[in-house]
């Protein structure tokens, strides 16, 4: 992680290799390529989100669903802001893989972590649209922080409570009947 937040995205194996003290043919056995090697480094990023995100709820004593989120939030402004190349190799790994934006780790524990706190939100909603519907937050809120990092407007505090306002109402509003818009002439 140290070697790709100094070298950014284009890091090669061989760099990541001798910084590691290894071998290359070491580093694809563990992690297959780059690809494996971000999905490693996913799952332990939002592994560390996630343990911070539950010692924040045992000093809370209760789970709130707003508050995790607001946080799950932060954290993702936090990688995108103070390990800008961290976060450039994991983005462009699940944009250059084959297997789609959703299929990688990252993507993956947020929205099992999601799932869990917008389920109580939502308890009569089928749990196949509310996986839909998570995956879909999930890439509005990248582009949303992609975009803030970009311009730097609203301050970021403001962007997380916009954020979490437009998750936590949207998910609230699941099955509340949607207005017909006007019908033209």
């Amino acid at each position: 992680m140290t070697t790709i937040g100094r070298r950014g995205g284009d890091v090669s194996m061989d760099e990541i290799a001798v910084a590691a003290g290894v071998s290359k043919p070491v580093l694809y056995a563990a992690f297959g390529d780059k690809a494996g090697m971000a999905e490693a480094l996913a799952v332990h990023l939002a592994g560390r989100a996630e343990d911070q995100l539950i010692a924040r709820v045992v000093t809370a004593g209760n789970v709130d669903p707003e508050a995790g989120l607001r946080f799950a939030i932060d954290i993702l402004i936090s990688l995108v802001t103070d390990q800008p190349q961290v976060y450039g190799f994991l983005v462009r790994s699940m944009r250059e893989n084959d297997r789609g934006l959703l299929d990688n780790a990252l993507v993956r524990t947020l929205h099992s972590r999601v799932l869990s706190l917008i389920g109580p939100l939502t308890p009569e909603t089928d749990p196949a649209l509310l996986s839909v519907l998570a995956h879909g937050m999930f890439g509005f809120v990248f582009a949303s922080v992609e975009s803030w990092h970009e311009s730097g407007v609203p301050a970021r505090s403001g962007l997380v409570d916009m954020l979490v306002t437009v998750v936590m109402t949207s998910f609230q509003n699941i099955g509340v009947p949607v207005p017909a818009l006007p019908q033209k002439g």
